[in-house]
């Protein structure tokens, strides 16, 4: 690493030196910080290409993380998941304690319609 080129503006997280406006550089469109393209090891052809792209570019730790984001259905992210489990946990914990004995009536209906919506929503879009 050379200490001499650190600046705390823009430095390339690879090898620690400015991304100045001559270099070859890109940014990652979702942390939002900047890389050489000779330390992404990216040809000029490839750099070219990106910077010239309207598509979003993520650097590797970015899509990392987005390959490890929890799915379930058309929810995303642990805590969209958490909330709508939690919110179906306390509609049941209102019914009758006695889970033997299911509920009779709307009451009944909406139980087993719900439980069948959760069931089917796990399996079938995960």
């Amino acid at each position: 690493i050379n200490f001499d080129c650190i600046n705390e503006d823009v430095n390339c997280p690879v090898c620690k030196c400015t991304v100045s406006d001559d270099d070859k550089g890109l940014m990652c469109d979702t942390c939002q910080v900047w890389f050489h393209g000779s330390c992404l090891l990216i040809s000029d052809e490839e750099y070219d290409n990106l910077s010239n792209s309207e598509n979003c570019w993520c650097c590797m730790g970015c899509k990392a993380r987005d390959t490890h984001i929890l799915k379930w259905g058309k929810l995303k992210g642990s805590k969209a998941i958490q909330q709508v489990i939690k919110a179906a946990y306390l509609e049941i914990t209102k019914w009758r304690k006695n889970l033997f004995t299911l509920p009779r009536g709307k009451v009944g209906v909406h139980f087993i319609n719900e439980v069948a919506r959760l069931i089917h929503l796990f399996t079938d879009e995960t």
